[in-house]
Formats: C-alpha cells, sequence, structure tokens
C-alpha cells in the first residue's frame, strides 16, 4: 500500500463497512443482502451496485 501505484490499482476495489457491534448490518440478511440494502440507501443505482459487487 506504500506504493502510489499499487493505491490506485487496488484501493477502487476496497470498501469499508463499520459493523459496529452489529449495531449498522442486520443479522437476518446476507453479506450480499446487506451490501445491496446499503447501496441502494445510499443512492448508487443497479449498475454501480452490480460493477461494485464481488465476483
Amino acid at each position: 500500500m506504500r506504493l502510489p501505484c499499487h493505491r490506485r490499482r487496488v484501493c477502487p476495489r476496497i470498501a469499508y463497512m463499520l459493523q459496529d457491534l452489529g449495531k449498522n448490518l442486520y443479522p437476518t440478511l446476507t453479506v450480499p443482502e446487506n451490501l445491496e440494502f446499503f447501496g441502494r440507501l445510499f443512492g448508487q443505482d443497479r449498475a454501480e451496485r452490480d460493477a461494485h459487487t464481488p465476483t
């Protein structure tokens, strides 16, 4: 991570989601469902959510 070229290549593929002792993630949802929910909550359209969904 110390090399700028590495950060430029890797950082756009990294996301951070606070768990905060379970207060932010919904335990009844799967990980993909939580990501979908919060993506919609923060205004990401379908194409953007799909582009950032790991395969």
